[in-house]
């Protein structure tokens, strides 16, 4: 077998950062999103679309940090896969069908929140419970069938006597793999990332003129840059789990 050269800093990255990170973002998303779904299912009588939106981002995100474990010890074990090539496929398949489904939830979000704050007089008859049941199940089910393909390109394999989960597919397969991975970099990423920046800059520009065509005071200008704060962070957040699944697919 081939062997191939270890880079310090990529074995620092996967020995140590990626373990630790993962760890972090297992625990935190474990409790928080945990806390969410108790808190939403045993109090809320009345679920509106912001709420099902919420709930089925949770979701994704709850069930995105459920496969976070194996990659932890996985890589704190120098890239060592010791759970076989079923846990393997499966393993990818819910962490990126999870992270997409985080990303178009998030997506739905922006645009929910856009028509609220753009056309509010067209958001009473779209922003409705229907909808956003029926927006929900397509991002649930389109998802799923966008990443099946991991279930045939994620595999076992050797490397350096070593038994390796390969996130996506082998070099040797890589040529067949690239219209995929382009696909999955314009559909899960290119598109969703520009609906979002065009819906928040949207909603910025319009909660800017509405606050400085009004009368200025105090409370006027922090409500607006309480709301820009907040757009602005959402864009960031959204930007960072992107980043993340591009990371993770060009590994």
């Amino acid at each position: 077998m081939e062997a191939f050269h270890i880079c310090p800093v990529t074995n620092y990255y996967k020995r140590i950062l990626l373990p630790v990170s993962y760890g972090l973002v297992f625990v935190l998303g474990l409790t928080l999103n945990g806390a969410l779904l108790w808190c939403v299912c045993a109090r809320t009588r009345r679920w509106s679309s912001t709420v099902i939106y919420m709930v089925n981002l949770a979701v994704a995100d709850l069930l995105y940090v459920l496969a976070l474990p194996p990659l932890v010890i996985s890589n704190a074990m120098g890239g060592l896969w010791p759970f076989g090539d079923v846990i393997c496929k499966g393993v990818r398949f819910l962490f990126f069908v999870n992270l997409h489904c985080s990303m178009m939830f998030l997506t739905c979000v922006s645009l929910h929140r856009f028509i609220g704050v753009c056309y509010p007089i067209a958001a009473v008859r779209i922003r409705t419970k229907k909808l956003a049941l029926f927006a929900s199940g397509s991002v649930w089910v389109l998802t799923t069938a966008e990443i099946l393909p991991t279930l045939v390109f994620a595999h076992t394999g050797v490397i350096n006597n070593m038994t390796v989960c390969f996130e996506m597919t082998n070099p040797k397969q890589f040529k067949v793999y690239f219209p995929y991975g382009l696909f999955l970099a314009i559909v899960g990423f290119l598109v969703p990332f520009l609906v979002v920046v065009t819906c928040y800059c949207s909603m910025m520009k319009v909660l800017y003129c509405r606050v400085a065509g009004s009368i200025s005071n105090a409370r006027t200008s922090h409500v607006r840059n309480k709301s820009l704060y907040t757009l602005l962070m959402c864009i960031l957040v959204w930007s960072h789990r992107a980043t993340a699944s591009e990371e993770q697919t060009a590994e």
